[in-house]
């Protein structure tokens, strides 16, 4: 797979509307823009309570695309189309970072 260009991830972004998020907290999740990087990441959402952690509402969130909800469909789509680049990034960002010396 070849790394997507900007124009590429700015496209995905825009695929999820106001309308989907709406949707998506109503249920307790959304897509967050992660780090304002504009890239989406699927996360709970901390003001309904709906879910402890993240990966509750990741879990939902598959179990409804399975049952056709396509505002879950999408979701998934996006999360697996940017979750690499925020891995990638993290990296980057830790590769960065000062390394500890141990004596």
């Amino acid at each position: 797979m070849t790394e997507p260009t900007g124009t590429e991830i700015v496209d995905q972004f825009y695929r999820w509307t106001s309308e989907h998020s709406r949707l998506a907290v109503s249920q307790g999740w959304d897509m967050f823009d992660y780090d304002c990087s504009g890239m989406l990441q699927l996360q709970r959402s901390d003001e309904e309570g709906v879910f402890a952690t993240d990966q509750e509402a990741i879990d939902f969130v598959k179990l409804q695309a399975e049952r056709g909800d396509e505002t879950a469909k999408l979701a998934l789509e996006l999360d697996a189309f940017f979750e690499p680049l925020i891995y990638q990034e993290r990296q980057e960002v830790w590769d960065r970072l000062p390394k500890p010396i141990f004596f």
